[in-house]
């Protein structure tokens, strides 16, 4: 359970890497000498946050109940409302928009344990990934909207493929 991001724009953020293991999390920028945890309150805001938002495992981290079906943007979406299955997890609690007839996450919404609005997400599907034989959507951009800061980031992801990472690449001591 890890991943890695790069970010490659903009210029003044190059270079930076966002590891999580598990529940854990480093940023390391060029300069820095060693990688910097982030706590689980640094991740609700900055980079960290968009990093935290686009790992999420909805599935194993949140409880999701079926909460009806709304329309966005003209199209038919299940509405879950997802509640964090321990206290560990970033967010308390999502609701979550599900297109049902291309049953992607659409847009999504973070809440802080008081119920306070913090993040919203929409994502877009214009990739595909080849897996065992089919092809799957893929996120191919993802805009958060800071409700506290008022600020929107977007992260755009190019051409993915489905291949073995060595495992030095989620290597804590490697990672620079």
């Amino acid at each position: 359970d890890a991943s890695v991001a790069e970010t490659l724009e903009p210029v003044r953020f190059k270079g930076s890497k966002l590891l999580q293991v598990s529940r854990n999390m480093w940023l390391t920028r060029p300069g820095l000498s060693k990688p910097i945890p982030i706590s689980p309150r640094q991740r609700m805001s900055g980079q960290a946050s968009n990093g935290d938002i686009a790992a999420t495992n909805y599935a194993a981290d949140y409880e999701a109940k079926l909460a009806g079906e709304e329309m966005l943007d003209g199209e038919s979406c299940y509405l879950l409302d997802l509640t964090a299955k321990n206290k560990r997890s970033t967010y308390d609690r999502i609701r979550y928009w599900v297109s049902v007839k291309r049953e992607v996450g659409v847009k999504a919404e973070f809440f802080s344990l008081s119920g306070k609005l913090l993040k919203s997400a929409r994502f877009a599907y214009d990739n595909t990934v080849a897996y065992e034989g089919r092809r799957i959507p893929f996120v191919s951009r993802m805009t958060i909207r800071d409700a506290l800061l008022d600020a929107e980031t977007s992260m755009e992801f190019g051409t993915v493929k489905v291949r073995k990472i060595p495992a030095g690449d989620f290597d804590l001591g490697q990672m620079q």
